[in-house]
């Protein structure tokens, strides 16, 4: 019998698993606010949480790989786009959501990440690969109106800093890294293998940041989930859903996860938009929605 999920999912036959494990992979990455909240409460920065993070979570994956008996192997043409995905998609993106979060407020942190399909467009025509049209202008700028609109109407419990809005735009820029340098290198390399490399090589600079920061006892079950429940568990299981979900069906799934995060920025903190802040973040939304299925 098979260890590997992803070998489970193959033989599975109902068509709403795939949905509902993209579904759950965006709750999960939900709750990364939440853990990050917490763990700064308990005066942990966001250098040591991205750090845990990206390490503990490397940890999972190679076990992954070990108990699945993978092969750490990438061919030498490959290596280069796995190296800027490490440092992009981890050492940058691992640090600047958390700082986000802590400057701002989970809420403000999750719509400058959904800009990332705004940056994927620019990427592209910067990158060559391809031209700018009305759509990518269209994309542009609802997008940066929405952003506008959600500093102007941020509502309570959410602080406007050029902090926060520096760290949350790094975030999203940095998040584009996973559909400009990871889609491909995907398509190339076992994703599990591309984890179980990235993660554990892009905390190192994250741990020469933090001083190589130990949590103390108490904070492990907030380290711990950061690291399975938020970061190992919704990487499988959106590969478990993209093999059952049409790309531009999982992008609208996907789409969740700042709505999601914002009911637990509200439950648990009492953040929420005043309604010029909520349509800014249904253009944000929208935007990034038009750019992912575009």
């Amino acid at each position: 019998m098979s260890l590997d999920p992803l070998d489970a999912s193959r033989r599975s036959g109902s068509p709403t698993r795939p949905a509902m494990a993209v579904l759950g992979a965006a709750a999960l990455w939900a709750i990364i606010g939440v853990f990050t909240t917490e763990l700064g409460r308990r005066g942990h920065r966001a250098p040591s949480v991205a750090f845990w993070r990206a390490l503990g979570g490397g940890v999972c994956f190679v076990a992954h790989a070990v108990a699945t008996r993978r092969r750490f192997r990438v061919e030498r043409a490959r290596r280069p786009a796995l190296a800027a995905f490490t440092v992009i998609g981890v050492s940058v993106f691992y640090l600047a959501l958390p700082a986000a979060v802590q400057a701002g407020g989970i809420t403000l942190a999750y719509v400058l990440l959904y800009t990332a399909p705004m940056w994927v467009a620019v990427g592209v025509v910067a990158l060559g690969h391809g031209r700018a049209d009305a759509s990518m202008v269209i994309v542009t700028v609802v997008s940066v109106a929405g952003v506008i609109a959600v500093v102007m109407g941020s509502g309570s419990g959410i602080e406007v800093t050029p902090a926060a809005l520096a760290w949350g735009t790094v975030a999203g820029g940095s998040y584009a890294c996973y559909y400009l340098v990871g889609r491909p290198l995907f398509d190339a390399v076992d994703p599990i293998v591309v984890y179980a490399i990235a993660l554990p090589v892009g905390s190192l600079p994250l741990g020469v940041a933090s001083g190589f920061a130990v949590p103390h006892l108490a904070d492990l079950p907030y380290v711990v989930g950061l690291c399975v429940v938020s970061t190992w568990a919704p990487y499988l299981l959106l590969s478990i859903g993209l093999r059952g979900v049409a790309p531009h069906r999982a992008v609208i799934i996907a789409t969740a996860e700042p709505v999601i995060a914002a009911a637990f920025a509200r439950v648990f903190y009492g953040e929420h938009l005043g309604p010029v802040g909520l349509a800014g973040g249904a253009l944000v939304l929208l935007a990034g929605l038009w750019a992912s299925l575009r």
